[in-house]
């Protein structure tokens, strides 16, 4: 299995989302494009 290393650099306002809310959808678009080509579609359009 192919090894990576991931490097995120943040720069955070004092307003706007939480952290640990940016970081989670910063995970979850992470892993949908990373799992992606293991999706397949059903016919309603859900993976």
């Amino acid at each position: 299995m192919n090894t990576k290393t991931v490097v995120v650099h943040c720069a955070f306002s004092e307003e706007g989302k939480d952290i640990a809310e940016v970081i989670q959808e910063s995970f979850r678009l992470f892993l949908q494009k990373e799992l992606g080509m293991f999706a397949i579609p059903t016919q309603d359009g859900v993976f």
